[in-house]
């Protein structure tokens, strides 16, 4: 299972696992942003700024108690209030706020 998860990461520099209350896999990198994976251990989805995430470098991530995720980045945080929507979330930035994205 790990081998197969690796070799569909676009990036080694992994700074951060969890997994969601759907039973996903979410993988924050230095350099490639986040990868979810299914319950398969296939890759679903990868955010990043090429499609609009705030930053490619994910710092840390955690799984709160209300089961959201939160993404530090080196763009800001970044809150994913429903896991099982993925490109919608909510980004604040240093002096601007919170702005929703999708």
């Amino acid at each position: 299972m790990l081998q197969e998860i690796q070799n569909q990461l676009p990036d080694r520099m992994v700074h951060g696992i969890l997994r969601d209350k759907e039973g996903k896999l979410w993988i924050g990198t230095f350099g490639q942003g986040i990868s979810i994976f299914n319950k398969n251990n296939k890759m679903s989805l990868n955010l990043v700024k090429s499609n609009g995430f705030p930053s490619n470098a994910v710092n840390h991530m955690i799984l709160d108690s209300n089961k959201k995720v939160w993404v530090a980045t080196r763009e800001g945080l970044v809150k994913f209030d429903n896991t099982s929507l993925p490109k919608k979330y909510k980004v604040s930035k240093k002096k601007m706020g919170w702005r929703t994205v999708r």
